[in-house]
């Protein structure tokens, strides 16, 4: 290795050993960012409830197949049953 490259980063070193806050968010932001991924993505998996309104024939029964494959639940209704649904948190 050259010369001038070992005292570039000589330089650099220095630089980071003055500046705490530069080298505390190199080490400490990465391991923060990643703790909160594996907590969010980690978790059990949630089957959606879908509720169909006024849906295709063949968007019904591919979704009906999906509820039966476990993958998502899946109900029928009229707007107004739909929307009530809603309303109590019953559907997604």
């Amino acid at each position: 290795m050259s010369h001038r490259a070992l005292a570039v980063a000589r330089r650099v070193l220095r630089q980071f050993k003055g500046d705490k806050r530069t080298l505390a968010l190199m080490l400490v932001a990465p391991n923060l960012i990643l703790t909160l991924l594996a907590l969010v993505f980690g978790g059990d998996s949630y089957p959606p409830h879908l509720t169909g309104v006024e849906l295709p024939p063949p968007l019904v029964q591919v979704l009906e197949e999906a509820d039966e494959e476990g993958e998502l639940r899946f109900e029928s209704m009229l707007p107004s049953d739909a929307r009530d649904a809603l309303t109590a948190g019953q559907t997604d």
